[in-house]
């Protein structure tokens, strides 16, 4: 990987300063590949910087409705949690894997996503993260929403149990 970041850095500075959506889309998928690359030679302060402009543009081409592939800028959010986590810094690696959850919840609840098993690892992570921290209603809402996209006949089930809907939680962690 270390390489590679020459390649990538002509990328970058090929479409640094650019603002039309292409450009703006391909500069968030580079600095996408950047972060990881960066990752994968232990690089992690650097890597973090690369998510940061990677998720800032990817959040204003959602707003404005013009991202072309909002999968990267969940998996974005994801690998820059991962990232945290390797740094050590437990409640911004929660955060993020939140906002991918949240992401990635939202693209299967609208059709554009299939990806139940990812969405499922990240409930399951986030629960027990959550349970380490010793908050165990939020641990709760995510073993949950686990659940309902692994098994989702046990939607009906959690309703006949009278177990609340994980949606009906607050979302206020941090």
């Amino acid at each position: 990987a270390e390489d590679a970041l020459p390649f990538i850095e002509k990328a970058l500075e090929s479409l640094r300063g650019k603002h039309d959506v292409w450009a703006e889309n391909r500069y968030m998928d580079a600095c996408g590949i950047m972060a990881e690359a960066l990752k994968s030679v232990r690089r992690l302060d650097e890597s973090v910087s690369y998510y940061n402009d990677a998720i800032k543009i990817g959040e204003r081409l959602l707003y404005e409705g013009n991202i072309d592939d909002p999968y990267l800028l969940t998996l974005c959010y994801m690998y820059r949690g991962d990232v945290y986590d390797a740094l050590g810094d437990n409640e911004n690696a929660l955060r993020d894997h939140i906002d991918a959850c949240g992401s990635l919840e939202e693209m299967i609840n609208n059709g554009s996503s299939k990806n139940n098993h990812l969405l499922v690892e990240l409930c399951q992570d986030i629960a027990a993260r959550l349970m380490d921290l010793g908050r165990v209603e939020q641990s709760e809402k995510y073993l949950l929403k686990s659940m309902r996209y692994g098994l989702p006949e046990m939607e009906e089930a959690i309703g006949a149990l009278g177990m609340p809907d994980p949606d009906d939680y607050d979302d206020e962690f941090y």
